[in-house]
């Protein structure tokens, strides 16, 4: 009898270890998606945030005169980024 039992908790204990990989791929995987989307969110909420933030205001700069504040890039951008959380 105590063969059939080691057996069994052999078995049991393989596909707990399975589960358990499987489980531990998934929360990478999400963990990764999760910081490249909160980078690419964030930084669109500040002028500094990306590179082309910055082709942005100077193309605006170029083309109204005047550049954006940091303030007011701020209010829009901070905007945007809960709209896209919002719908992440």
């Amino acid at each position: 009898s105590a063969p059939s039992e080691e057996g069994g908790t052999r078995e049991a204990r393989a596909a707990a270890r399975e589960t358990y990989e499987r489980d531990v791929t998934k929360f990478g995987k999400g963990l990764m998606l999760s910081v490249a989307y909160s980078a690419s969110i964030g930084g669109t909420a500040t002028l500094i945030g990306t590179g082309p933030n910055l082709v942005m205001m100077q193309t605006w700069e170029t083309t109204f005169g005047e550049a954006p504040s940091f303030l007011s890039w701020l209010g829009f951008g901070f905007s945007y980024a809960v709209a896209m959380l919002a719908v992440l």
